[in-house]
């Protein structure tokens, strides 16, 4: 079982950042390999008296590769709570400690929060049949991120990390 963390840096006013970290167990012949990568989202600046929530879309891809005939490629794609302490109600704050709320869901519809799978969480996942000969095996997944209306709020930068985790 392998570990890719990505940490994800979500800002009021700014952008999203990613940077990354693959963390590998010992032991064994590698028989796949699977990288994780995340595309930045620009959320512009956010108008607190808007009528409809602000809502911006980030993409996440999985590249996977086997080096033995007829591997069964499994892996799941975890999220942190960032500043909150459960995914269901993240928040990003400024350097006073005042927060916008905000979160990141599965689908269009932004019914499905994205977290570790536990509570009403849901995270992504998927298995298949890979081969050399299939050469690099790429899934891509949508974040839908949401700021919902909500009362005004203090100017200046807002910022949250999550850890998105690549387990295989």
């Amino acid at each position: 079982m392998r570990l890719i963390n990505i940490v994800i840096f979500i800002a009021f006013l700014q952008y999203i950042t990613f940077s990354y970290y693959a963390f590998a167990k010992s032991g064994g012949a590698n028989k796949y390999s699977c990288s994780l990568f995340v595309n930045s989202v620009n959320f512009g600046d956010f108008y607190p008296y808007d009528y409809t929530p602000t809502k911006l879309n980030s993409s996440i891809s999985v590249q996977c590769i086997a080096f033995q005939e007829n591997q069964n490629v499994d892996y799941v794609i975890t999220f942190s709570a960032g500043n909150s302490s459960n995914s269901s109600t993240r928040s990003m704050q400024n350097s006073k400690r005042k927060t916008l709320i905000y979160n990141i869901y599965s689908n269009n519809s932004v019914t499905q929060i994205l977290g570790n799978g536990s509570g009403k969480t849901s995270i992504f996942s998927m298995s298949y049949l890979l081969s050399p000969k299939d050469g690099m095996r790429n899934d891509n997944f949508i974040i839908y991120s949401v700021i919902p209306i909500q009362p005004f709020l203090e100017s200046g930068d807002y910022s949250d990390v999550i850890t998105v985790t690549l387990i295989y």
